[in-house]
């Protein structure tokens, strides 16, 4: 989990600064480790944890520093309940970054994530390699130059290489759209297909999220997104969409 310290001071960390702590399950009881300073610029938000599927102990942080006005990576590895944090790496630019769901790994290839993000309303990517601590971004990758806010990306565990990017068009019209993307390990790059409008209506900010069918269903293609409607009293509302062959 990772937090921010908004009251007293814990051990080791000052009022607002970000902690990680790693928690060990069994059966319904959770034993948690000692909590490990993030990230201590302050301000800090929009993280998004993830864990990598291909090795034991290896997680990435992505988040925003408001007093840098920049978005940043991070990795840590994990010993029993001990959080080893890696180098920060900045992104390079002032990005924004989704409230959650920015970054997804590969399932299918250890060390390497995607990272979402929006630099002056245009949607970009790159892709983060990972060795130990260490973490190198690969070059920018555009997939929308128009104006987008709240993008968010999911691997599909069903199918390698193929990932969907899910994002608000933010230009007058407003809309909820995705596309599919196809990722180049060979070149480091992501070929993006069509865009595909999923609703009309203006969803609310910040609150996109989606998610493909586990692998254990055998659904290749098939994934969630959810938002709150805010042309409809701010309902959560869900959307099945199913990858075509075009």
């Amino acid at each position: 989990i990772v937090w921010r310290v908004a009251g007293a001071s814990e051990a080791g960390a000052a009022e607002n600064d970000h902690m990680v702590r790693v928690g060990t399950v069994s059966g319904t009881t959770i034993t948690m480790g000692t909590a490990v300073v993030m990230d201590d610029s302050h301000y800090s938000h929009s993280q998004t944890v993830k864990w990598d599927p291909n090795t034991d102990n290896t997680f990435a942080i992505t988040f925003y520093k408001a007093s840098h006005g920049a978005a940043f990576g991070r990795v840590c590895t994990v010993s029993g309940t001990t959080v080893t944090v890696g180098s920060v790496e900045s992104l390079g630019g002032n990005y924004a970054l989704n409230y959650a769901d920015a970054m997804d790994y590969d399932p299918f290839t250890a060390n390497k994530f995607v990272v979402v993000y929006t630099d002056a309303g245009a949607a970009k990517c790159k892709i983060g390699t990972v060795s130990g601590t260490s973490l190198t971004w690969g070059s920018e990758i555009s997939f929308n130059g128009t104006d987008v806010a709240n993008a968010v990306i999911a691997f599909d565990p069903n199918t390698q290489n193929q990932l969907a990017v899910v994002y608000q068009s933010t230009d007058g019209d407003d809309y909820l759209a995705c596309k599919i993307g196809t990722l180049d390990l060979s070149g480091d790059t992501i070929a993006f297909g069509d865009e595909f409008k999923i609703m009309d209506a203006d969803p609310l900010n910040s609150q996109n999220r989606v998610t493909f069918a586990p692998s254990a269903w055998e659904q290749s293609g098939k994934f969630l997104v959810t938002y709150p409607d805010d042309d409809n009293s701010d309902y959560g509302t869900v959307v099945v969409c199913q990858i075509g062959t075009s």
